[in-house]
C-alpha cells in the first residue's frame, strides 16, 4: 500500500507540487531530495548539451522536439533512471523555445 510521505518535495519552490510516495518503507529516497538546478546561460532555446547546463545535467535531451514526447517513454521497456532538469527562473534562455 502506498503512502504519501511529503505532499511536496519541491518545498514550495516549484509551481506544482511533487509528492514523495513510499511503497515499502517510510523513508524518502536520497535520490528524491531536492537538488536545485543552477540554470543555464543559453540564448534562445536549449539544444546543445555542450552549451546548455540543463541539457547536460539531463544527460541529453529528454524529449523529441517534433512532438514533445519523452524519449524514454518510447523505449519498449522504459528506464526512468535518467534525470530531467528543466529550464527555470535561474536560466537566461527563452523557456518557450526549450
Amino acid at each position: 500500500m502506498a503512502q504519501i510521505l511529503n505532499h511536496s518535495i519541491a518545498a514550495g519552490l516549484a509551481s506544482a507540487g511533487a509528492p514523495a510516495v513510499a511503497f515499502e518503507d517510510r523513508s524518502v529516497p536520497a535520490s528524491l531530495l531536492r537538488s536545485p538546478n543552477p540554470g543555464c546561460k543559453c540564448e534562445g532555446g536549449c539544444l546543445d548539451r555542450q552549451v546548455c547546463a540543463c541539457v547536460d545535467r539531463s544527460q541529453g535531451r529528454n524529449y523529441d522536439p517534433t512532438d514533445n514526447t519523452l524519449l524514454q517513454l518510447r523505449i519498449p521497456r522504459p528506464r526512468f533512471d535518467r534525470p530531467v532538469y528543466e529550464c527555470n527562473d535561474r536560466c537566461s534562455c527563452r523557456k518557450e523555445a526549450c
